[in-house]
Order: structure tokens, then sequence, then C-alpha cells
């Protein structure tokens, strides 16, 4: 949509409506939002791909990480609606899982990740620090709470 049509719901209605496919890159709340407008209009035939964090423990949706187990890439094949993989989780999930369901790692150890990334996952506020006229440290240390995000897709 051009951009001044970006939030005028009509619009996007009729734009996800005409779309066989839709790869969702917005904030939670937004992701959110845009996938009621579809069921509001009973649309069950666009695929629609969210790569926030809104869905992807949602048990209506697919987990999209093929390599999961060897019936994941069936289920994501076959499916509507598929939430993207975190990076963190995919990379610890890639790891793990595979020692998990060989029961060399007992399902419920309390396993901790060190992680590093840029700043661009943490949103525009985020963004504007590292970016703001205010000279700050290129890094800095977080989601020490187990209160981050990513940690329920993580278990």
């Amino acid at each position: 949509l051009p951009s001044e049509l970006r939030k005028d719901v009509a619009a996007k209605t009729e734009a996800l409506g005409k779309s066989d496919a839709v790869i969702l890159c917005l904030p939670d709340d937004a992701a959110k939002q845009t996938v009621a407008l579809l069921d509001a209009a009973g649309n069950t035939k666009t695929v629609v791909i969210d790569a926030s964090t809104a869905h992807r423990t949602d048990p209506d949706w697919d987990y999209g990480f093929p390599e999961l187990n060897a019936a994941q890439k069936e289920k994501i094949v076959g499916s509507n609606r598929i939430s993207n993989p975190g990076c963190y989780p995919t990379g610890f999930i890639a790891l793990t899982r595979p020692l998990v369901d060989a029961k060399l790692v007992r399902n419920d150890a309390m396993l901790a990740v060190s992680a590093v990334s840029g700043y661009s996952g943490g949103g525009k506020p985020l963004m504007e620090v590292y970016e703001g006229a205010e000279p700050n440290e290129p890094w800095g240390a977080y989601g020490f709470s187990l209160a981050h995000k990513h940690i329920p897709e993580m278990k």
C-alpha cells in the first residue's frame, strides 16, 4: 500500500483480501490488528507469515521453523497462518531441540542464553537512542528479568 493508505482500514482490508500471501513486518499490536481484519472478513485463503512475536506461541498458528521436527515442514506447507521464528529462538532451538529429543538434555533443564545482536530489534525507541544526536555506548545489556518477549517462544 502507498504510505498514505497504510492505516486506512478499508484499503488495508481490500489489499489483504486480494493477496494470496502477506508477510507482516509490524509491531505486535499492529500485526494482531491486521490479522483481525482478515478474520473479521472471514478470509482464510490468504496465507499470513507474521514476523512479529504476536503469534509465535499461539496454538492456532504454525511455527515457521521446518527444522523443528520431522512433521513441522508439512504443517507449514499446509498452513495459512505461520509465525516466523525470532532470531534468538531460532539459534537456541536449533541447538537445544535435538539434544532434548535425544534425551541428552532434560526437557526441564534450566539453560542460559548469552547472545549479542544489533539494536534494531529494540524498535524505534532503541534506534533513536543509538542513532540520535546524543552519543551512546554501542552496546547495552537487557533481558535479565526473564520477562523478555522471546522467552515463551524458547520454552
